[in-house]
């Protein structure tokens, strides 16, 4: 089976991704903010359906379930992509998606 990794999994465009992945058979991991499981945004539920992540105490059961595996990363701090790293050193990723967005400096000219 393939193993597919969405950053920023748990709204808009990396949410549908992860379902639509999911839906077609694949393994699914996705990632959210440190802040957001801290908050337990209610948006990590709608990326796993089944919350599989140990910084979850609860667990959620919906339908359309894509058991994706969540894991912690913002991308401006260093420490949490190493730890998501190690996290997933055994695991086999044939597809890596980048959904998070970069705020621009406004003076900042294209």
């Amino acid at each position: 089976m393939k193993t597919v990794l969405v950053i920023r999994a748990n709204r808009g465009i990396g949410l549908q991704l992860i379902r639509t992945f999911a839906k077609n058979g694949w393994d699914t991991i996705g990632s959210v903010r440190p802040e957001t499981l801290n908050t337990k945004d209610p948006s990590i539920a709608d990326a796993s359906k089944i919350a599989v992540s140990p910084y979850l105490s609860y667990k959620i059961l919906q339908p359309e379930a894509t058991n994706a595996k969540i894991v912690e990363i913002d991308c401006k701090n260093e420490s949490t992509i190493k730890k998501a790293a190690d996290e997933l050193r055994d695991t086999k990723l044939d597809v890596l998606i980048n959904c998070a967005a970069k705020c621009c400096d406004s003076k900042a000219r294209y």
